[in-house]
């Protein structure tokens, strides 16, 4: 079985819903979101952008609906039978609101109707398991100010809290779409894993031949870290002086390190994480959803 988020299509009916606070004279916002959401379609050739359905909110604030008759045309719009669209595609998801909990709940009202989101810029797929804490974290950092940011590009890293810096970086740090979406899938895994990419056999008639899934690989250097955390805690430490030993000894964290510095540092949240994965007991959950009224 495979986790993969962009789930093939023989065609995706994609829309585009674009954004912009802040208009000044000489600049086109709307138009720099609009190429990235097309250059972002042009990587999936089933996907085709559907011109009568690019959805316009000039000059208005993401913090609030009142205003918005763009993204009130495309709410109306997705509740149409047949539904006109499959995809939505946005430069990035500060365009669809500022507060995080107006992002999910739109996002939950589109999935209702069997539509999901794109971000562009961020490479990231609403229908991926992780995409909730993802937008969580991003979103804490990413209301930055309008004069600041015309065309809904991200904020220089320089400008983050300390501790978003890294996690900045790994989504958005001007890298690729495609070594975003792998940085997610890397990020979405527990520490002392990696996702590997797995070619099917051509005897496996009921996946298809030449099709790739994927499976979870041990990071031995991570892997030590783990080992040494359960040791810890197994002879009775808390995890505050787990903690402690784990910096006082350096020993590297998981993932990358904040900016600015050569090695990772733990914090309470880290140590506790590896503590409660239940995927470190050979527990593995697939697919976690949750009910949701309808719109």
């Amino acid at each position: 079985m495979t986790n993969d988020w962009n789930t093939k299509n023989p065609s995706v009916r994609c829309a585009i819903y674009l954004r912009s606070a802040c208009i000044e004279q000489g600049t086109d916002p709307l138009n720099d979101q609009k190429l990235s959401c097309q250059a972002a379609a042009a990587l999936h050739p089933d996907w085709t952008i559907l011109d009568d359905h690019v959805y316009r909110d000039a000059g208005v604030s993401g913090y609030s609906h009142l205003g918005r008759t763009g993204l009130s045309s495309l709410l109306e719009d997705v509740k149409s039978l047949p539904r006109p669209f499959d995809c939505i595609i946005v430069a990035e998801t500060a365009r669809v609101g500022r507060n995080p909990s107006d992002v999910a709940e739109i996002l939950d009202q589109l999935a209702c109707h069997g539509v999901y989101v794109y971000f562009a810029n961020q490479g990231l797929d609403s229908r991926h398991a992780d995409f909730q804490p993802v937008l969580s974290v991003m979103e804490s950092f990413n209301g930055g100010k309008c004069a600041a940011n015309h065309s809904g590009s991200r904020p220089a890293n320089a400008e983050l809290p300390r501790g978003a810096r890294s996690i900045y970086a790994r989504f958005s740090g001007g890298i690729s779409i495609e070594e975003q979406r792998r940085n997610c899938r890397e990020a979405a895994q527990p520490i002392g894993y990696r996702s590997a990419r797995q070619e099917v056999p051509a005897s496996d008639v009921a996946r298809g031949p030449g099709t790739s899934g994927s499976q979870l690989e041990i990071v031995e250097s991570e892997a030590e870290a783990v080992r040494h955390i359960y040791e810890m805690y197994a002879g009775g430490m808390s995890v505050h002086e787990i903690l402690k030993i784990l910096n006082i000894e350096m020993v590297p964290a998981a993932r990358r390190p904040q900016a600015g510095s050569a090695r990772g540092s733990w914090n309470r949240n880290l140590v506790s994480h590896v503590l409660q994965n239940e995927r470190y007991i050979g527990t593995m959950v697939w697919n976690r959803t949750k009910a949701a009224p309808g719109p």
